[in-house]
Parts: structure tokens; C-alpha cells; sequence
């Protein structure tokens, strides 16, 4: 696994892996998917600070800017991940202090279809892989402006029944 299969669209690769994190679960348990949700978080996190990096660069003023709303930053953050990245373009909105990101349906979903041909999948796959790979990348936030706390939660899933899109709070507690 060269934590490169999130932005790796095809269904072929995104298969390998979860085969990899079957073998993983048979070998060790449920421990497995502990050791893979850090993974995910790890990557998240790095590509996270890669993306605020490269903000920071181009504008001066984006750390003082930030405090002024930062929900519509997270909210653009995330946006601007996703667009820059290619691909499916999940919707991200902003409601209060809670950004919101929303999978419709199954269109992009690519844990279903692969469930389908990889050994012994879990229906957690989706928690550590995409999931775990999004709080790691707006974790960023909590590092990079002290004070700032983003609590991640799953809204719906996919797993609860067919039709149903899959959507992820960030609600942000402002010091």
C-alpha cells in the first residue's frame, strides 16, 4: 500500500487494497482495523497539511483571515481538496458552525462495489478508509490554530440502507 489509492479512482486498485486490509483482519482481528483507521488518519493528515501548506504560501493573510470565519475556511479547504484532487466531487456545505460533506448514494462509492470481490471485507472499511482519511485531513486545523476543536461525526451512511447518501459533520467549537 502506497497510501495512494484515495485519489486512485479505479475500482482494480481501490480492490487491491481493501484485500489488503482483509488478509490484515484475518491475520490479527479486529485490532486490524485500529492499525488501518491510523493509517488513513496519518495519510489525511499529511495531505491535509500538504494542501494548508501550499494555502499558507499564496495568501499572507490566510492565517489572520482564517479566525474571521472559519467555518467558510474548513468549508473551501475541503472543497478545494476535493476539486484539486479530481475526480467525484462530493458536496461540502456549511450549516451554523458545521461543515457538512455528502457522498450521493452510491455513485462514488467504490467499498460496495468492492466488498463484492474482496474476501472477508467489513462493513467498517468505509469508517477507517475514506472516513478516517477525511478527519486526518481536517485535523490539520487543530494543530495549526490553537484553541480551535473540530469534533468529526458520521451523519449517514450508505450502510444503513440503500439510497441513503453518506454525510460527515465537522462541527467547529471556536474558543
Amino acid at each position: 500500500m502506497g497510501g495512494t489509492s484515495i485519489s486512485d479512482f479505479k475500482l482494480e486498485t481501490r480492490i487491491a487494497e481493501l484485500k489488503v486490509i482483509a488478509a490484515l483482519e484475518v491475520r490479527f482481528g479486529g485490532i486490524a482495523f485500529k492499525g488501518m483507521r491510523r493509517y488513513y488518519l496519518a495519510s489525511g493528515y499529511q495531505a491535509g497539511v500538504e494542501r494548508l501548506l501550499k494555502l499558507l504560501s499564496a495568501d499572507s493573510e490566510y492565517e489572520k483571515t482564517f479566525w474571521q470565519a472559519p467555518g467558510e475556511r474548513i468549508r473551501d479547504f475541503l472543497h478545494g481538496f476535493f476539486l484539486d484532487r479530481g475526480g467525484n466531487l462530493p458536496e461540502v456545505w456549511l450549516e451554523g458552525d458545521t461543515v457538512f460533506l455528502k457522498t450521493e448514494v452510491t455513485a462514488y462509492c467504490v467499498t460496495i462495489a468492492a466488498e463484492k470481490q474482496a474476501p472477508r471485507c467489513h462493513s467498517d472499511v468505509c469508517a477507517i478508509y475514506c472516513r478516517a482519511f477525511a478527519e486526518g485531513l481536517v485535523s490539520v486545523f487543530e494543530e495549526f490554530f490553537p484553541g480551535i476543536v473540530i469534533n468529526f461525526y458520521n451523519v449517514s451512511s450508505q450502510r444503513q440502507g440503500k439510497g441513503i447518501d453518506c454525510v460527515e459533520g465537522f462541527k467547529i467549537v471556536v474558543p
